[in-house]
C-alpha cells in the first residue's frame, strides 16, 4: 500500500461528508469545503484525481443546494477528461444522478443527467 498524499486525505473526507450529507443535507456545505480543498492541494500532473474530485464536487454542490456550480464543477471535470473511459470516472458521474434528485426539475440539471446516462450506456458497449 503506497503513502496517502494531503489531496486524497482531503477527498476522504470529502467522500465522508458527502455520505453524511446524503441523510442530512446539513452537512452539504461542508462537503464542498473538503472536496475543494482536496482539489486545490493536487499536483497540475495529478489530473485523474483531480478530475475525479471534481465530479465530486458537483456531487457535493448538488447536495449543497447549489446545482449551478454543481454543473459547472461537471464540466470542468469532463474538459480534464479527454474520455470517459475510465470505469471510476463513468461511475462518480452514473453517481450524480443519486445526488442530483432534489434539483431534476431544474431543465439544465435534468438535460445533463439525461446526457450523461446516454454517455454511460455508449462506454458500456
Amino acid at each position: 500500500m503506497g503513502t496517502l498524499d494531503i489531496g486524497e486525505l482531503l477527498a476522504q473526507y470529502g467522500r465522508v461528508y458527502r455520505d453524511f450529507a446524503r441523510s442530512d443535507r446539513r452537512h452539504g456545505s461542508e462537503t464542498v469545503h473538503w472536496v475543494d480543498e482536496a482539489i486545490t492541494s493536487f499536483e497540475p500532473d495529478n489530473v485523474r484525481s483531480s478530475a475525479l474530485n471534481l465530479v465530486g464536487l458537483a456531487s457535493a454542490y448538488f447536495l449543497a443546494g447549489a446545482p449551478e456550480l454543481a454543473l459547472e464543477a461537471g464540466r470542468k471535470a469532463q474538459r480534464l477528461a479527454p474520455t470517459l473511459t475510465s470505469r471510476r470516472i463513468v461511475d462518480r458521474i452514473a453517481n450524480l444522478r443519486r445526488d442530483a434528485t432534489d434539483h431534476l426539475d431544474n431543465c439544465p440539471v435534468s438535460l445533463i443527467m439525461r446526457r450523461e446516462q446516454l454517455a454511460e450506456l455508449r462506454c458500456l458497449r
